[in-house]
Formats: structure tokens, sequence, C-alpha cells
């Protein structure tokens, strides 16, 4: 079906369309990915969108796979609903192993439903970190206009600016109010991106978790993309040094220097435990 519409897509003249296969996206992916091996011949860049109908579609084996390759990432949809309807039924199991590549899933078998959810997210983002080998993975819950949740869309990547670039898109679709973040600290309260994630937030997080600490730009914007929801951060850091009660210090600056800006990489911001020099 797809052949029919391939010469009336429009694109730029430097895009190519790929190929477009019928059949099972595991079988598939895998025969691809053995001629690039067997070939010595390079997969990628890709972002591979395994759409699956379903939860046991995807292997963990398959994800490993591509992401082995340096310039791969992947972005998986993940059905919460199927997998607390069948999560009891000893004929399903084989699935859930297949899915998480191990048998850490039947932790969620006896848990009350509030709880399965949580336990289930949480195993299978360790399961991409150390049996897929993500370095990085963001999850966010998808709910329906009742507020039940629906399923999960998990995105890994080994590379900091490919997480910065899917907090962006998150972000900005996130006006739909469909998309919740479960805070790293406490993955059981699920909060919507835009409302409850502002640079407030970010402010008061980074003043108390980076207490005592000095560091560079970068390694603030990397603990930004690695252990909260947001990806901008400058206009936090802004109120902790311009608010009355000032929360860092500033070393390594220029002379005529403005508060509240950044851009010098040669800076380094010490969080102050008691907001006092």
């Amino acid at each position: 079906m797809l052949r029919r519409y391939r010469d009336r897509v429009e694109r730029p003249r430097n895009i190519r369309l790929a190929q477009a296969y019928q059949g099972e996206c595991d079988a598939i992916l895998a025969q691809i990915l053995n001629e690039h091996e067997t070939h010595g011949t390079h997969f990628g860049p890709a972002l591979a969108f395994l759409d699956q109908f379903g939860y046991a579609a995807v292997s963990m084996a398959l994800v490993r796979r591509i992401l082995a390759f340096p310039q791969c990432e992947v972005f998986l949809y993940l059905d919460y609903k199927d997998m607390n309807r069948f999560i009891t039924d000893p004929s399903k199991a084989s699935g859930f192993t297949r899915t998480y590549g191990g048998e850490e899933w039947r932790g969620a078998v006896e848990l009350p439903e509030s709880q399965r959810r949580v336990f289930l997210l949480e195993k299978y983002k360790e399961s991409l970190r150390h049996r897929g080998n993500a370095k990085y993975v963001l999850a966010f819950s998808m709910f329906d206009p009742k507020g039940q949740l629906l399923y999960w869309l998990v995105f890994c990547t080994n590379h900091l600016r490919g997480l910065e670039e899917m907090k962006k898109a998150m972000w900005h679709v996130d006006g739909t109010g469909g998309f919740r973040f479960s805070d790293k600290d406490c993955p059981s309260q699920l909060r919507l991106l835009g409302e409850e994630f502002g640079q407030q937030w970010l402010a008061e997080e980074l003043s108390e978790k980076l207490a005592g600490k000095t560091l560079a730009i970068k390694e603030i914007q990397e603990y930004v993309l690695t252990h909260s929801a947001c990806y901008l951060f400058t206009k936090a850091l802004r109120i902790l040094e311009t608010s009355a009660k000032r929360r860092i210090q500033i070393l390594n600056a220029l002379p005529g220097r403005r508060p509240g800006t950044y851009a010098d990489d040669r800076i380094r911001v010490r969080f102050l435990k008691t907001g006092l020099f």
C-alpha cells in the first residue's frame, strides 16, 4: 500500500525515502541489522520508532542491537493498558519476559494497580539501561481524558544532545496536558510538564540538591537534563543569583559581567548552603 504514495511525497532533494518492508518489526529489523554486521557497514544515523501493537512485539535484544550502533536512538511505545490486563495470565508470561529481557516484571503481579504501574515502568527503564545499554532513558506517561493511564512513550539514547532534543519536543507538544513526567525522586507522582516543572521549581530543586557543590555551566546543563523534567535552566540560575537571598556565587567571571548571564564557559557556579558567602 505504501508504494503507491512514495512518489507523491514532497521532500527536499537531499532526503531519500527508505524502502518499505512488510512483516514483523523484530524480524525485519534483525535482518537489516544482520546485513550491516555481516558486511561491516554502518547502520544509521537513525531514530527507530518501535510503535508496536501492545507490549510484546519489541524484544530487549532488538533494542540492544539498535543502540549498539553509535548514531542510533530508540523511541518505544509500550501499552500499559494491555500489560495491566494480561499480567496475571500465565500464557502471556513469555511476552513480558521477552520485553524486559528478564523475569523482574513478575514482581508486579501481586501488586495493587497504583503500585504496579510504577513498578513496571521503573523496572523497564532499569532493563533498558542494563540490558539495552541505553545511557539515558526518558519516559512519559499518556493518559485519556478521564485521567486513566493508557501507555508509555520511552526514549533511549547514548547522547546528551539527543536527550535534550527529545525533551524540547515533548515540552513543545505538552500544551495538550496529555503528557506526565514521573519525578525521579518520587516515581509515583505523575505531574504535568508545563504546569509543574517551571523555572521557579527548578531553581528550588537545584538549590536543594546541589547545595555545597561548585559546577561548570555544562555540568549544570547535564544535571538538569538527566535529573529533572526540564531542559532549560538559565532562568532558574538567574532566580538563584538575583533573588533577595542569593543562593549561588559566580566564580571565574570576566570583569563587567551582567548578573543573570551565563554564556561564558569559564564560569563556575557555587551553590550556597545558607545563601551567604
